[in-house]
């Protein structure tokens, strides 16, 4: 029995290798996908929780054009569990209005907080950016023979 197992070698272990391997690349993936689905700070009213226009913009997009395993909405948490439930509620409430009675089993809460800011923020680096950015110029020729 022992002879044959080794002689077998490496084959009754690839899949476990493989599968060592792909693990932790798949929590990976599973964690970006999350990072893209979620409804940030931005995209509440900052008075009432409820969801902007460009948040509601996220939800139909999540829930219409990601690839079918990957339609989860997740909402991140407030300061406070009124925040916090007040979010998921409008949420919900969009993914209802665009996914039928479908729609709230497709929203979680989440602790992840995702890079970005606000529009004004990355118009503003945009800004200067293109400010910073030297006019172009050609070298003054010297001679005849210069291309």
């Amino acid at each position: 029995m022992e002879w044959h197992r080794n002689n077998a070698w490496p084959d009754p272990f690839i899949q476990v290798d493989r599968q060592a391997i792909r693990a932790p690349i798949e929590l990976m993936v599973d964690d970006g996908w999350q990072l893209e689905n979620t409804i940030p700070d931005e995209l509440f009213n900052p008075e009432t929780q409820e969801l902007t226009r460009a948040g509601k913009m996220k939800v139909r997009t999540t829930l219409t054009e990601m690839p079918m395993k990957r339609r989860m909405v997740f909402v991140q948490r407030g300061k406070t569990d009124e925040i916090t439930e007040t979010r998921l509620r409008s949420v919900e409430k969009a993914a209802t209005e665009i996914m039928g009675t479908a729609g709230p089993g497709m929203v979680a809460l989440t602790d992840m907080v995702p890079r970005g800011g606000s529009g004004g923020y990355y118009q503003r680096i945009k800004t200067q950016y293109e400010n910073s950015t030297p006019e172009p110029r050609l070298p003054a020729m010297s001679g005849e023979g210069d291309y």
